[in-house]
């Protein structure tokens, strides 16, 4: 779940940091994940305010990512 993400409802792809191994930094991975993607839902916030900025709020439920959408190195 990420929450307050600017502009979310008008990306196509999301560039996420993940756990992917133990503790620490070591076990943290990026990856980018498609909006598209089964499992991604996303929904805009309402915000005082700021409308157009279109915050919004992420799930990502049992989203499955293919290797190729690795940034770097795992870990």
């Amino acid at each position: 779940m990420k929450k307050f993400i600017t502009t979310g409802v008008y990306s196509d792809y999301f560039t996420t940091a993940v756990r992917t191994g133990g503790p620490g930094p070591a076990g943290v991975s990026l990856l980018v994940i498609e909006k598209n993607s089964p499992g991604v839902k996303t929904r805009k916030m309402k915000m005082q305010g700021v409308w157009c900025s279109g915050t919004t709020f992420i799930t990502f439920d049992e989203v499955k990512v293919p290797v190729e959408n690795l940034i770097g190195k795992e870990g």
